[in-house]
């Protein structure tokens, strides 16, 4: 993507099981994309009410957000693979924010961090 001068590069993949679970995962780099300026914003906070949380923690040793609904719609998990690189989870198929943070589990972060210039 490019506007104004300015470019970011985003990949999104979504998945599925056999129980109906669904996600989205999305890699995106560059300093102006969207995700990175969510990020930078929501990193600053942390707040929790009767409906959503939002959280600053750390995951597999990166700087993560976890934005959950408690109520069951979309929830979002934000990490820093580097400074101008996310990976995202987005999906309204966990009720625990635990199996949601689980997920990064099984995403090479290290990796994905490694590979982008």
């Amino acid at each position: 993507m490019e506007k104004s001068g300015q470019s970011w590069s985003a990949l999104r993949q979504e998945y599925s099981d056999a129980d109906g679970n669904d996600l989205r995962l999305s890699i995106v780099t560059g300093s102006d994309s969207p995700g990175i300026r969510k990020f930078e914003t929501m990193q600053k906070f942390s707040m929790e009410t009767g409906e959503k949380e939002v959280k600053t923690l750390e995951v597999s040793g990166y700087k993560a957000v976890l934005e959950f609904n408690k109520k069951g719609g979309k929830s979002n998990l934000l990490i820093a693979a580097q400074d101008q690189t996310l990976v995202i989870i987005d999906s309204a198929s966990f009720d625990n924010k635990k199996d949601l943070i689980s997920l990064a589990d099984d995403i090479p972060l290290s990796k994905i961090s490694d590979s982008v210039n």
